[in-house]
């Protein structure tokens, strides 16, 4: 039985990373190496103070960016009051993004103490 159950779990946590990690490595990608004009606009709708943000010039570099949109990512359940954009589409996939790291941190923890 523990052999099944272990094996449908396996499966099940493989196919959500795949469906999670890949949207979440393009977006990270896009950010990081892209347009720096997309994390600046994601700054203004969800930082506390993008302003103070804007005017680091360090702030745009690859380094910087991945680890600032996964902390929106883990805060977004949070913070999605300062959105002042109302995008379906950014709204979709800050949720499903947000959903998904919330996620995975359940996953990581229930296999560390099952």
């Amino acid at each position: 039985m523990s052999s099944e159950y272990f094996n449908i779990m396996s499966q099940v946590i493989s196919w959500y990373m795949l469906l999670w990690i890949t949207p979440c490595l393009i977006a990270g990608i896009v950010l990081a190496f892209g347009d720096s004009s997309r994390i600046k606009w994601i700054d203004n709708q969800l930082a506390k103070d993008s302003d103070k943000l804007s005017k680091d010039d360090q702030s745009a570099l690859p380094f910087k960016v991945i680890p600032r949109f996964m902390d929106y990512c883990i805060a977004f359940l949070f913070i999605q009051n300062r959105r002042t954009s109302n995008s379906p589409r950014f709204r979709a996939a800050m949720w499903y993004l947000s959903v998904g790291r919330w996620l995975f941190f359940v996953i990581l923890a229930y296999s560390m103490f099952n």
